[in-house]
């Protein structure tokens, strides 16, 4: 495992170094003497249960001990650098230095990263770790890399797959026909849900709660984490344990912030990233289990899906999903089915 990451470093401090990115020495040593600023963006909460925040404390903390005060990062969380579309492009220009996110907008800008949003593509977190540190993850980095100059500094996970949550009872896939659920405006996130009989609705998570206090979605499909931090809750009190994703987190750095980072500070500073992300998986089972908890104490009732209708709706998404995907982006062939010959 720590020869992957280390593999994976090198690809990036070569991939950076290869495109003229690194400061030279003299640059370097000149701006070694102010402290380096980087703003960091998030669409989540700043909160023991929010994914993105969870990973930049443990990275910043990384920094300091690494660092000291040559890395300054400014954190801003709720979205209020923008809704993530619009963050992505900031990201490959520069005004935003650090992006953590799903790894779904990154699809925007190369949409192979959308086959980390198949339906039913990973079955556990160990299995998407084992992927993404691994060939898959530094296949998709390098592609962002070549495409968009963007580095992903970082590949971990959401705290819980993705389960279907309602305002009304869902007990089975019958229960979720023509039920309105918000979805990230993603292709295969729209399919998977559509797939399901569902009706999918793309809206902004900053968004989210006024639009099912006013009923423009029924319910949204979301990992427990996120529905504990948002306080999601609130409105929705069924679960419906359809773990239709375990979805990566991704960590990008602008070209920009790649420029400005001195050559002794690259490897630190991408050393943190990994040891945050390595740190966020080894907690991620934790945290599932007491947010799973803690919103049936807010009174959130769970529901497992019947392994029939399991069968039956990953079929039809391998069928209406993961078999146009592949046709269109050939390039995700191989990785998808190195994924797929990995099933316990």
């Amino acid at each position: 495992m720590n020869g992957s990451i280390s593999s994976r470093r090198s690809f990036l401090v070569g991939a950076v170094t290869a495109a003229g990115a690194l400061c030279t020495p003299a640059i370097a040593s000149a701006q070694s003497a102010t402290p380096i600023r980087l703003r960091v963006s998030s669409s989540l909460t700043t909160d023991d249960f929010s994914e993105h925040y969870v990973w930049y404390r443990r990275f910043a903390d990384n920094l300091q001990k690494s660092a000291g005060d040559r890395i300054k990062l400014e954190y801003f969380p709720n979205g209020q650098l923008g809704a993530e579309n619009d963050v992505v492009q900031q990201v490959k220009t520069g005004t935003v230095d650090l992006m953590i996110s799903g790894s779904s907008y990154w699809a925007t800008v190369v949409p192979e990263m959308g086959m980390c949003d198949l339906g039913y593509l990973f079955d556990s977190y160990d299995q998407a770790k084992k992927h993404l540190i691994g060939n898959v993850g530094k296949t998709l980095a390098k592609v962002v890399y070549d495409r968009s100059k963007v580095t992903i500094i970082g590949w971990t996970s959401t705290f819980g797959a993705r389960n279907i949550y309602a305002k009304k009872p869902v007990t089975s896939l019958a229960d979720v026909k023509n039920v309105k659920i918000r979805v990230l405006p993603v292709p295969t996130f729209l399919q998977t849900i559509e797939a399901m009989g569902a009706i999918p609705t793309p809206i902004a998570m900053n968004e989210l709660y006024t639009a099912l206090q006013t009923g423009i979605v029924d319910g949204f499909e979301q990992n427990a984490g996120t529905v504990l931090g948002m306080k999601l809750y609130e409105m929705t009190k069924y679960c419906y344990l359809s773990e239709h994703m375990f979805l990566p987190i991704t960590a990008a750095a602008s070209p920009r912030a790649i420029s400005r980072m001195p050559a002794d500070l690259l490897p630190a500073f991408l050393k943190a990233a990994e040891e945050a992300s390595l740190y966020q998986y080894s907690v991620t089972p934790d945290k599932v289990k007491t947010a799973t908890e803690q919103l049936m104490k807010l009174g959130v009732t769970y529901s497992p899906m019947a392994p029939a209708d399991r069968k039956a709706v990953r079929q039809e998404v391998n069928r209406k999903v993961w078999q146009p995907f592949i046709d269109k982006y050939p390039l995700t062939k191989p990785l998808i089915a190195e994924i797929d010959a990995d099933r316990a």
